[in-house]
């Protein structure tokens, strides 16, 4: 005989990522309530939220999918949701063969010159990069550039920030330890490619408070420089 239990409805999930097409079909209480859904996190939106606000991703929203929502950002809230994308960039970022992203470091450190040392930061994320005297790197965290160079392939928005210690002393502290003048020099992230920002356009982002506006001074013992053009590798095939 067969069972006159009916069966739970069950809705279709589509990845938000144009022209993926995969779905995800669930009963409604499986489903977390979020702003899109995405078959993995590397589909994720590229457009970045709004002022004052964080992007939460959800492991298993909606099944196998993962899913974001943009929510109100408070101190604590904003420092987990950092952490959270890291660990996700991170682990992302492990399957990119090393020769590719010392292929794309060189490129942004080289130019400095044997012996160099320097800070890159992509965004919230930073690594102590070296060149030394026979042009090999030193990289203090090699998953930051990683990630770098995952962002690069995936076409993401980011901002790249490049400071290089020099043999100049800026200020002496209250303790008498000499603090280096650094160059600093920046990049934008995006559509794949790196471009490089004048002393004046680094200046403008850099000492612009980012949700109002406002002015902020300049970091003490920097020097604004211009950029020079990195060559990006292609993305592997």
């Amino acid at each position: 005989m067969a069972s006159s239990r009916k069966k739970s409805p069950r809705i279709t999930v589509t990845c938000a990522q144009e022209g993926c097409g995969k779905t995800q079909a669930l009963r409604p209480s499986r489903l977390a309530r979020c702003d899109g859904y995405v078959c993995g996190p590397a589909h994720g939106p590229e457009v970045p939220p709004g002022p004052g606000l964080v992007r939460e991703l959800v492991m298993g929203a909606a099944g196998g999918f993962w899913g974001w929502r943009d929510v109100p950002a408070d101190g604590e809230l904003r420092t987990t949701a950092q952490r959270a994308h890291r660990l996700g960039l991170f682990a992302l970022a492990q399957a990119v063969p090393a020769g590719q992203v010392e292929e794309l470091v060189h490129g942004l450190v080289g130019p400095c010159g044997p012996g160099s040392r320097s800070i890159l930061t992509v965004n919230e994320m930073s690594t102590g990069v070296g060149v030394d005297e026979t042009g090999c790197l030193e990289i203090e965290l090699p998953n930051v550039a990683a990630a770098l160079r995952f962002m690069l392939d995936q076409g993401h928005t980011a901002g790249v920030l490049l400071r290089t210690f020099t043999d100049r002393t800026a200020y002496t502290t209250e303790t008498g330890y000499p603090i280096p003048v650094k160059e600093l020099r920046g990049w934008a992230l995006r559509g794949g490619r790196l471009l490089p920002l004048t002393a004046a356009e680094v200046v403008d982002a850099h000492c612009t408070e980012a949700e109002t506006g406002e002015p902020l001074p300049p970091e003490r013992g920097v020097t604004y420089r211009d950029a020079w053009e990195v060559t990006c590798p292609a993305p592997p095939t």
